[in-house]
């Protein structure tokens, strides 16, 4: 709202009346004015404050922009890194699936071996442990026929004797060729089962190996499908923050109409504080003025009482003459009847002496 310069004379050829009324509008136009200036510098400082809000809202949707555009590529890039694992993971199962369904199988033909190997030896064993026995028999009645015949003399033995103990040498001699065997066939089992023992060994070892392997690859596996699950998590709730970043991308073309207004603020800025500075100066101006008016007006009404004051004395006083005008004029008046009295009076005494002349 431009400014009309102030008016600081009062024109001429004006009662005290019309110049007091000059001067109380001089005044209300002045506090109008000063009003006019305080509002816009309130609106001012608003603009400015709006102006800073606005800089530091844009300062961090701006930074916020660019953590997520960080934080989505980094959830990118790990998530292509562990599909890769995973499907390197898969890969190797498949490649070594035949391998650990052979090593299974062949540690399962290796522990049916053993089983039947040691079963084998077992039953051996038993079978050897019945012909030891029964040798150790042949052997102690053997013993005890042949203590007989030491005894009695040889010449005591008779035919059926001689075929008894000829039945039971032969007899032991095949025991002991049996049992030799047997113990040829229980080394050879033994040795056999000690082999299928360290076969079924090595293949378990070879086993728990693939089947290590195979559970390390299970839990990558796992792993890989964890984490992809929870990165595809992250990406969708990075995808919801990117549409929160769209909206903040139109949130910060808003800004960017605001930044352009901002600019054009900061190209007034200087504009507006040399308003300021120039409303300050006519402020204080106009309450100079204020002041002056308001001194004259004290004046005015100063004179105003004191003319009130001689308009009451100058009535006092014409009442007071007109009074004693009255009087003067009642006085002059009785003077004037005293006057025509003795004038007539006079007259007729004048008249009488002349007609007594006359008489005479």
């Amino acid at each position: 709202m431009p400014l009309s310069p102030v008016l600081n004379t009062v024109p001429t050829g004006m009662d005290e009346g019309t110049e007091q009324e000059f001067l109380r509008l001089q005044v209300k136009d002045l506090s109008e004015k000063l009003a006019t200036l305080r509002l816009k510098r309130k609106e001012d400082h608003s603009k400015l404050v709006d102006y800073e809000r606005s800089k530091i809202q844009l300062q961090s949707l701006m930074e916020l922009k660019s953590k997520m555009a960080d934080q989505i590529v980094d959830l990118q890039r790990q998530l292509q890194e562990a599909r890769k694992e995973a499907i390197e993971s898969r890969e190797w199962k498949e490649a070594n699936q035949d391998d650990l369904n052979f090593a299974a199988e062949q540690l399962e033909m290796a522990t049916i071996d053993k089983e039947m190997a040691e079963e084998r030896a077992e039953a051996l064993q038993l079978e050897l442990d019945s012909l030891k026995l029964r040798n150790e028999e042949l052997e102690a009645d053997l013993e005890i026929l042949r203590n007989e015949m030491a005894a009695d003399g040889v010449s005591l033995i008779g035919e059926g004797t001689s075929v008894h103990l000829k039945q039971l040498e032969v007899q032991n001699e095949r025991l002991k060729e049996a049992l030799i065997k047997l113990r040829d066939i229980n080394a050879a089992a033994q040795v056999e089962k000690v082999a299928a023992v360290k076969e079924t060994e090595i293949l378990r070892a070879e086993n728990v190996e693939l089947l290590r392997a195979a559970e390390i690859a299970r839990k990558t596996v796992e792993d890989s499908d964890m984490r992809i699950r929870d990165y595809q998590e992250q990406i969708e709730a990075a995808m919801g923050a990117e549409e929160m970043v769209m909206n903040l991308a139109n949130k910060n073309m808003e800004m960017e109409t605001q930044i352009r207004y901002r600019d054009e603020l900061e190209a007034h800025r200087d504009m507006d504080e040399q308003m300021l500075e120039e409303q300050k100066l006519i402020e204080k101006a106009l309450l100079g003025e204020i002041e002056t008016l308001h001194i004259k007006i004290n004046e005015l009404q100063i004179r105003m009482k004191q003319e009130e004051n001689h308009r009451d004395e100058l009535v006092s006083t014409i009442m007071k003459f007109r009074k004693k005008v009255g009087e003067l004029n009642e006085e002059i008046q009785d003077l004037k009847d005293q006057v025509t009295s003795n004038f007539t009076y006079s007259i007729a005494i004048l008249a009488t002496t002349l007609g007594e002349r006359k008489n005479t």
